[in-house]
């Protein structure tokens, strides 16, 4: 008898925060979320440009007129690549036995359907007594159509850009006793913040963007500076926004154009996050989660309402607040001789104007 080895298994990621709804379509309630995983892919894809994607859904979202994929080729070309040259979209039971995808990331953002009436009438004619028998076949066909088309990257041979990688949203159907052997299955680490039910899945990204200009510049996180890029709310009516925004202007206008900050403050309307609404208090705990992601901590620095910086330590956090305060009344603190000693520190706290006026 005759058999076939498949070789080593297929090593594939599991991504359930990627896992894209059909029956999404249309819905308003959720174009963030949707939006949300198609800048993660963009994201996969700055990782490795010359690599190319396979992007797996059902047909139905693979259609020119489909919101997915008009979303979806939008984001990849606000970030400088384009649908079908930098990525191709597919859909499942199509396709078989083509190579044109070899060597790209294969990331099927649903697990292949069979419908009901497959298991109940067409598999009747192979088992017409036997119900279970039917419903055995039937998950074993789309395991079997799952694990043929993640194939399609030709994961096991050598290329110049490196192993494929093959990300799945739906991994359950991986896990079936018959494909133990020719799949291997890990957790897939999401670059962007995905949270569950979040009623503003992009926020924790954005503010993540410019929390990590800000770090990159001052050492420092004042959360005032996130109150003139428009992420906060400040927590007292006196303080001085448009001179906030001044300030982040200031500190912007070096960045290079495709730094967040600059986007955010210097060109709103080129920035991906431009449509997000200002964050409540009941964003405080995801605020704080931001900042642990980036390895800071929280610091209050002496003045009416004590203002928070996050930095990694307190010398690092007064340098921050210093620098910020200085770019806010207009005169410039080198970044390069951030003050350490107290007293110097101390009297530039006193020196320069305060961010409530």
């Amino acid at each position: 008898m005759h058999s076939f080895d498949l070789g080593a298994p297929l090593e594939v990621e599991h991504a359930l925060a990627l896992k894209l709804d059909a029956y999404d379509e249309g819905k308003t309630r959720r174009s963030s979320a949707r939006l949300q995983i198609a800048e993660e892919l963009v994201q996969l894809k700055q990782q490795n440009p010359r690599r190319g994607q396979l992007l797996i859904t059902p047909k139905g979202l693979t259609h020119p007129s489909s919101q997915w994929k008009t979303l979806l080729e939008s984001t990849y070309q606000q970030a400088g690549f384009t649908l079908t040259v930098d990525a191709q979209t597919g859909y499942w039971f199509a396709g078989r036995g083509q190579n044109q995808h070899a060597g790209s990331d294969v990331i099927a953002l649903k697990a292949p359907y069979l419908p009901r009436t497959h298991r109940e009438y067409q598999l009747a004619a192979l088992f017409p007594s036997d119900a279970a028998a039917r419903t055995e076949l039937h998950q074993h066909l789309e395991a079997t159509e799952y694990l043929q088309l993640l194939h399609r990257g030709r994961q096991h041979r050598t290329y110049l850009t490196g192993t494929p990688r093959v990300i799945v949203a739906d991994a359950q159907r991986l896990n079936s006793p018959s494909l133990a052997r020719w799949v291997q299955v890990r957790p897939y680490q999401t670059s962007l913040h995905f949270v569950r039910g979040s009623q503003s899945p992009r926020w924790r990204d954005a503010t993540q963007a410019i929390a990590q200009d800000l770090l990159d510049v001052l050492g420092g996180v004042p959360r005032h500076a996130l109150i003139g890029a428009g992420l906060v709310q400040a927590h007292h009516s006196s303080t001085n926004t448009p001179h906030l925004i001044q300030g982040l202007k200031r500190l912007a206008a070096p960045l290079p154009p495709s730094a967040a900050l600059h986007q955010a403050v210097l060109k709103r309307e080129q920035w991906a996050y431009r449509d997000l609404e200002t964050a409540k208090d009941t964003h405080a705990k995801a605020e704080r989660e931001v900042m642990k992601r980036l390895g800071l901590q929280e610091f209050k620095m002496p003045g009416r309402g004590q203002p928070i910086v996050y930095a990694t330590d307190l010398p690092a956090a007064q340098r921050a607040y210093v620098q910020f305060k200085a770019q806010v009344a207009g005169s410039a603190v080198s970044p390069t001789k951030g003050e350490t000693d107290p007293q110097t520190v101390g009297g530039a706290l006193a020196s320069t104007a305060e961010y409530t006026q």
